[in-house]
């Protein structure tokens, strides 16, 4: 082969990958308002501090934005949406509201409204479905769970959905969470009920035109263990979802609960209530995700904030979409952690956990085995409620809500976490 031959073959072949592999860059600035495109090989943080999702506030120009959740697009846009909520200037009125990204965590467009109406709107959850190309976000109102429709260009589609709704002060509900069956073309809402000096998690689907409910099932019956802060992740191989909460036990001290919910023939919910994690100490805060193994099953990483006689940690539970837990319990935290978020992706086999830590974002992969990879420590001044979602080809998208600076509101930022490959697009053959 003749030198000028191969020298065009190197270009073809640098052009055919710089047209496959995503931009290394993300354009977005990071806490000090920065840009920051360095990246690591291996599949790792793509720099080190947090990009701006939410537009920055200054100390005098509004609220603070708060508790975000993310899903990814894995349609055709393949974007980001983080959802969050923010009071307005009377302090009494929170709106929820979304901001796309594309692959690489750039912004696109700017933030939008979602919940249509004024009121307490908090706590939101986002979820995406494929068929439709279109999103449900779901947020608490005190006095019910209500959703709305979002199209993929963030428009409002149809009006806002009641999800479940009772009376104040004597049946209120909260900390709803949201995921979606592609197999059943059906979403799981589900949330904590409040009646009186009893609760219970409840849950419930409704089909992905919009149109129609089941019954509401009661997960854990009305009680007095003070359930709360239900989660949910929707594993594909046995087109079933796994609610998991945090529950006080007879210790007394919180421990974390599960229960499956099949979506295949009678949906409802299949077997019993389990333990997930459970020990003297109080373990709360839990955050659930789910991998498609390459072995054909199905498997959930359950996640939580546990306190150690007062020095909380960051452990995990494997768990088969049997519900039969899967090994020992994974201490992911190397020391004190807060408000874990966890995001499993099927092209990697490999779970990605985040949490705060003081004035860092930590994180890690953790693979189907439970092998924990290196610690990653990002860049924050004062984050807090880490939410993950998978992204194209092992990449991740992490959100926090954080501050620019100590005098500031909180806004919401993110961190791109996977794998960035740089290849020249001339190749000179001396």
């Amino acid at each position: 082969m003749t030198n000028h031959s191969l020298f065009k073959r190197l270009v073809g072949f640098a052009l055919l990958f710089a047209l496959l592999i995503p931009a290394a860059t993300v354009s977005s600035g990071g806490l000090d308002l920065q840009g920051d495109t360095s990246a690591q090989s291996g599949g790792g943080p793509i720099g080190n501090t947090g990009f701006p999702i939410s537009p920055v506030s200054n100390a005098s120009g509004h609220y603070s934005e708060v508790r975000p959740s993310v899903v990814y697009n894995s349609g055709f846009m393949q974007t980001y949406l983080a959802v969050w909520d923010q009071a307005d200037s009377s302090s009494t009125n929170t709106v929820v509201y979304g901001q796309f990204m594309d692959r690489d965590g750039r912004l696109t467009g700017y933030r939008f409204r979602i919940s249509p109406e004024l009121g307490p709107n908090i706590n939101a959850d986002v979820s995406y479905d494929p068929t439709r190309d279109r999103y449900l976000v779901v947020y608490e109102v005190g006095i019910g769970i209500y959703g709305q429709f979002i199209s993929n260009a963030g428009a409002r589609l149809g009006s806002e959905t009641t999800i479940v709704t009772g009376l104040v002060p004597t049946d209120t509900f909260y900390t709803s969470a949201v995921a979606y069956s592609p197999t059943s073309d059906k979403y799981l809402v589900t949330w904590r009920h409040n009646q009186g000096s009893s609760q219970g998690i409840e849950a419930r689907t409704l089909s992905g035109d919009g149109l129609t409910w089941s019954s509401v099932w009661g997960l854990t019956g009305m009680i007095a263990g003070d359930p709360d802060l239900p989660d949910v992740a929707y594993s594909s191989p046995t087109d079933q979802f796994l609610v998991v909460w945090e529950q006080t036990n007879t210790d007394p001290d919180h421990d974390i609960y599960g229960q499956r919910i099949q979506m295949g023939g009678s949906p409802g919910p299949v077997g019993s209530v389990f333990s997930i994690h459970y020990t003297e100490n109080d373990e709360t805060a839990p955050a659930i995700a789910a991998i498609a193994k390459l072995t054909g099953i199905g498997q959930y990483l359950v996640t939580c904030q546990v306190d150690y006689g007062g020095v909380p940690s960051i452990d995990g539970r494997l768990v088969t979409d049997a519900g039969v837990l899967d090994g020992s319990p994974i201490y992911i935290s190397p020391g004190k952690g807060y408000w874990p978020g966890v995001a499993g992706n099927d092209h990697t086999q490999e779970y990605l956990a985040a949490w705060v830590q003081g004035t860092q974002v930590q994180a890690r992969t953790i693979s189907t085995a439970g092998a924990l990879d290196t610690v990653a420590y990002l860049t924050g001044r004062d984050p807090a409620h880490a939410a993950i979602a998978s992204g194209p080809l092992g990449d991740f998208l992490i959100t926090v809500d954080d501050r620019v600076s100590p005098s500031y509101p909180y806004d919401i930022f993110g961190y791109m976490w996977g794998t960035r490959v740089f290849l020249p697009l001339v190749t000179r053959n001396n």
